[in-house]
């Protein structure tokens, strides 16, 4: 069994077999050749972010110790009864205690959200400045 391993180089990749990486492989094993490329991020970092961009209205909970097992059918039912989807933002870690995001695109079914299961509701502005709050929260840790 031979297999044979090509190095493209960025301008190679440029024409039909870019990937959008500066860097990839071409592997060749019984005739069957794959490109193989590095990923640039984990897939459900990009999907929660594209969520948050294209779903703003934003609930924000708090993560009980025993987890969400009591109400996820209670989420469920309000998601189908309204039909629409679960689109599940990027949670957060601040100081051991997790919260999860709920995206909605209708501000209505978010306020509805959370009226029925508690949380914070999100604005652009105090999603910015939990960003900010959570960066300086990792720059001390670092340090």
């Amino acid at each position: 069994m031979i297999a044979r391993i090509v190095v493209l180089t960025a301008a190679r990749l440029a024409g039909r077999d870019a990937v959008g990486s500066p860097l990839a492989l071409r592997v060749t094993l019984l005739g069957m050749t794959a490109l193989v490329a590095p990923m640039s991020r984990r897939k459900y970092v990009i999907t929660a972010r594209m969520n948050e961009r294209d779903y703003p209205h934003i609930v924000e909970l708090a993560l009980p110790p025993e987890g969400f097992r009591a109400r996820s059918d209670d989420m469920l039912a309000f998601h189908r009864e309204r039909h629409i989807q679960i689109h599940r933002g990027q949670g957060r870690n601040d100081d051991g205690q997790f919260y999860v995001r709920y995206c909605f695109c209708n501000s209505d079914h978010a306020d509805a959200f959370c009226d029925r299961f508690g949380g914070e509701r999100l604005t652009a502005i105090k999603r910015l400045e939990a960003a900010l709050a959570e960066a300086e929260a990792e720059s001390k840790k670092k340090r």
